[in-house]
C-alpha cells in the first residue's frame, strides 16, 4: 500500500468546503449577529484540511476544544477517531456545552449498539443578553422624562434656579376583571347583611 494514501476525492471535497465557508463568511458580512451551527458526519477528521477549510476564521470546531482523551465518536481498527463534528460561529462560542456521548463506538453489535458512530451533542444558549442597569428602554426613558417637573430652588440673594425633580413612576398593574362598580355593589351587599343581622340580634 502506498503511503501516504492518495486522496483522490480531496480536491472535490476542498471545493465543497470552500463553498460552505464562503456561505458563512458572506452571511456574517451582511449580519455579524447571525448564528451558524454546522453539524453531522463530515466523513473527515477534525484535524483534516477539509474541515479546517470549512472552519476558516469564522467558525469554531467544538471537537477540537474538547478533552483530547475523550475526543472521538467512531472506533475503527483499534483507533478512536472523530468523523462527527459540530462547528459554530464564534459569536456563540462561549454559549455552548459540548460532548460526544459514548453509547455505540465503544461496543460491538452483539452488545446491542445501534450504530458504529456515537451521537455528538451540543447545548446552545440563544437567549439575548440582559440589559445592564445603566441601559434604559427608550419607552421607559421617554416615560421618565414626562414625569420630570421643574421646581424652584433657592440659591440665596433672591436667585431662584429651577431644579429637575423626578416624580415616582405609577405602577401599572394587570387588570383583575373587578371594577369599582362591582366593588361598590359588594360593599352595599355586605352593609345590608350586617344591618339585617344587627336588627335581628336586637330583637
Amino acid at each position: 500500500m502506498n503511503q501516504p494514501a492518495v486522496q483522490n476525492t480531496l480536491p472535490k471535497r476542498l471545493k465543497e468546503a470552500k463553498i460552505l465557508n464562503n456561505f458563512v463568511k458572506e452571511g456574517l458580512k451582511q449580519n455579524p449577529n447571525l448564528k451558524f451551527v454546522l453539524t453531522g458526519d463530515f466523513n473527515d477528521f477534525d484535524f483534516s484540511e477539509t474541515v479546517k477549510t470549512i472552519v476558516g476564521d469564522e467558525l469554531v470546531n467544538l471537537m477540537l476544544k474538547h478533552n483530547a482523551a475523550d475526543r472521538y465518536s467512531y472506533f475503527y481498527r483499534g483507533s478512536n477517531q472523530s468523523l462527527d463534528n459540530i462547528l459554530v460561529s464564534r459569536n456563540i462560542e462561549d454559549k455552548v456545552v459540548f460532548s460526544p456521548v459514548h453509547i455505540n463506538a465503544s461496543f460491538m453489535e452483539e452488545h446491542g449498539r445501534a450504530s458504529d458512530h456515537d451521537p455528538v451533542i451540543v447545548q446552545i444558549d440563544f437567549s439575548k443578553e440582559r440589559k445592564s442597569e445603566n441601559q434604559c428602554n427608550p419607552r421607559e426613558e421617554k416615560h421618565n422624562s414626562n414625569n420630570k417637573q421643574n421646581v424652584p430652588k433657592d440659591k440665596g440673594n433672591n436667585q431662584v434656579e429651577k431644579e429637575e425633580v423626578t416624580k415616582p413612576n405609577k405602577k401599572i398593574l394587570a387588570k383583575t376583571g373587578v371594577t369599582r362598580n362591582n366593588l361598590s355593589l359588594v360593599g352595599f351587599g355586605l352593609a345590608f347583611i350586617g344591618l339585617y343581622l344587627l336588627k335581628r340580634k336586637l330583637n
